[in-house]
């Protein structure tokens, strides 16, 4: 802003009473200020600035006409001195600019004053015009005043930390007294079924447990469950019954009626 105000002040001491000139450097001051104000970052502004300050530099003097044949001279209209007017607008705004800093929302209401001033000064036609239209812009520049801060709500009292709950060792302890049941049922299928559902209902008391307290409760609870489950018992076997005596073998052919061992057909054939 300090940039272009004194870019805004130069050139109107060079432009003099070139009123076309200076309405068209009125125009380019109100579509800077605005560009500057709508930048988001430090290089948008710097390049709104840097396009404000050419086309501010740029700006000629409107072309003289060829002089006509004077006509009789009149009484001389007083001088007005727009350049004053002008320079100390500038500074005004310059001043409120860095007394802001970065409030955004006093900023545009310095921009919208800025601009209601310059048209103001542009449109007066007396130098008495000109002085109470800058008298008047000064006043509401000194006025502005910063955005009012929201009061800082006052913090909620901070609640008492929760104790930590150690979810973890519970679960570890659980699941060493899960293991070594497993050991000891082997291939119980049964007791191994059981196992599981105590298991799982172990863990949801745990996990629901909202306290060190609960959880160790919860904790307890399952150890005496699974370490009182004991393997399924076995079924006694029936009693077999009694072997019956075997009966005696009878071996006719061993020293039986047809002598020595021998068949009835090889006795025959001996006799002969």
């Amino acid at each position: 802003m300090a940039s272009l105000a004194e870019a805004i002040q130069n050139k109107s001491k060079e432009l003099g009473n070139d009123k076309e000139a200076k309405k068209k450097l009125v125009e380019l001051s109100e579509q800077a200020i605005a560009a500057i104000e709508a930048a988001k970052t430090q290089d948008a502004v710097d390049k709104a600035l840097q396009a404000a300050l050419t086309s501010i530099n740029q700006l000629q003097a409107t072309p003289k006409e060829e002089p006509t044949p004077e006509p009789p001279a009149q009484p001389e209209e007083p001088k007005i001195d727009y350049d004053k007017a002008m320079a100390s607008l500038a500074e005004a705004i310059q001043n409120k600019s860095k007394e802001l800093g970065n409030d955004k929302e006093a900023k545009k209401k310095l921009v919208e004053l800025s601009e209601q001033t310059i048209a103001a000064i542009e449109a007066a036609k007396t130098q008495d015009a000109v002085d109470k239209a800058l008298q008047a812009a000064l006043t509401s520049i000194n006025q502005l005043q910063a955005t009012p801060k929201e009061e800082v709500k006052p913090e909620q009292p901070a609640q008492p930390e929760e104790p930590k709950i150690d979810y973890d060792k519970a679960m570890a302890s659980l699941a060493e007294a899960i293991q070594n049941k497993t050991k000891e049922l082997g291939d119980d299928k049964e007791a191994k079924k059981k196992l599981v559902e105590l298991s799982e209902q172990a863990i949801a008391a745990i996990e629901a447990a909202k306290t060190q307290d609960a959880v160790d409760k919860a904790l307890q609870a399952a150890l005496t469950s699974i370490n009182q489950l004991q393997a399924t018992p076995k079924e006694e076997p029936t009693p077999e019954q009694p072997a019956q005596p075997e009966e005696p073998k009878i071996d006719y052919d061993k020293d039986g009626k047809f002598g020595r061992g021998y068949s009835k057909q090889e006795q025959g054939t001996r006799q002969r």
